[in-house]
């Protein structure tokens, strides 16, 4: 979950980071909800490995899915930051260039030394 956030951040502009991460926490929130009263019967009347089970081939399914997708090249790699307008462009750019520039600060000035 936390490689899905980091993910989500880095591809989003500035302006809107808050309140997508904000609707991408509800989502996963509800689904978590969801799965908690559902699978909470199931473990009780059926068996306690049968949410578990329910999971683990929901998982295959998609897993299996996104595999049958991508070879037959209907699962393209998206770039969201192309289809925006030209004020994102310019701010990733300028993500980009500040992040640039921090890493060079103090490299060209003489560091004074620590006082013992």
């Amino acid at each position: 979950m936390i490689t899905v956030q980091s993910l989500a951040m880095k591809m989003m502009p500035k302006d809107i980071r808050g309140a997508m991460m904000l609707t991408l926490t509800v989502f996963l929130d509800a689904i978590s909800a969801l799965f908690n009263s559902v699978g909470g019967p199931i473990f009780d009347t059926v068996s306690p490995s049968a949410p578990f089970t329910i999971i683990a081939i929901a998982d295959t399914i998609f897993c299996l899915l996104a595999v049958a997708l991508a070879c037959t090249g209907k699962l393209n790699e998206v770039n969201p930051v192309i289809n925006l307008p030209d004020r994102y462009r310019q701010d990733k750019q300028n993500d980009k260039k500040e992040l640039k520039d921090d890493t060079n600060i103090g490299n060209d000035q003489e560091r004074e030394p620590l006082l013992a």
